[in-house]
């Protein structure tokens, strides 16, 4: 086995108020979940929540040889912070980097997953009273993107939903009123607590590619660029 190979994998998402952190050896076995509120300035004290979570795990970060950064959808400053936190700790060493959508850690949190080929849609709060729609669709390794994601008002959620009926939805607990509120809709809405980050490592669909510009942010999307 090369020194590569017995690295640990860790993943890092600051894509909404919460910073998460886990650490999974190369079995797939997880060592820790940390998480903890982080908001605007407190934002600075992301390299020490992943430091103080490596310490609590009694691990270093040596150790860590594979990173998966949460890639959203979520907040521009969040995600730009846990990019660049990564980005400094992987220079060098042969540290490997990719990046997979919060969305899919959100969705593959959910116990009672649908079958292989169906659709699971992960609703965001996109603010400005509207809803960021990002679609996945089952495997057998669990959920992966989909390649299309959607901004919808109230005024475009019924033809949506209309069009997607066999989709599981789900949403985390932080943006659950206001999905609710903009949907407006009577259909079954799957809520999660606080998603498992181990579930950014465990994907297995996407490639240690070194590709940190991967993100996709919900401000950019709700608030488009006015036209002269």
């Amino acid at each position: 086995m090369s020194a590569l190979e017995e690295k640990l994998y860790a993943s890092l998402d600051m894509s909404g108020n919460m910073a998460r952190f886990a650490l999974v050896r190369g079995d797939g076995s997880v060592i820790c979940r940390t998480r903890k509120p982080m908001r605007q300035r407190e934002a600075a004290g992301l390299g020490d929540f992943v430091f103080e979570s490596l310490a609590c795990a009694k691990h270093e970060i040596t150790e860590i040889g594979f990173w998966t950064i949460g890639s959203g959808p979520g907040s521009f400053t969040g995600m730009r912070l846990a990019a660049a936190l990564v980005a400094g700790l992987s220079r060098e060493n042969g540290v490997q980097v990719r990046c997979v959508p919060t969305a899919v850690a959100i969705a593959n949190t959910v116990e009672d997953l649908p079958e292989a080929g169906q659709p699971v849609i992960v609703l965001f709060d996109g603010r400005n009273q509207e809803i960021l729609a990002f679609e996945l669709t089952m495997t057998e390794d669990g959920c992966v993107p989909a390649g299309k994601s959607a901004v919808l008002n109230k005024t475009q959620v019924p033809e949506y939903f209309s069009a997607h009926q066999n989709a599981m939805w789900v949403t985390q607990a932080a943006d659950a009123d206001a999905v609710i509120k903009v949907a407006s809709v009577d259909f079954a809405l799957k809520v999660v607590e606080h998603f498992d980050p181990a579930e950014l490592v465990l994907a297995k669909y996407q490639q240690y590619d070194g590709n940190f510009s991967r993100l996709e942010y919900i401000r950019p999307a709700v608030f488009p660029k006015k036209t002269e």
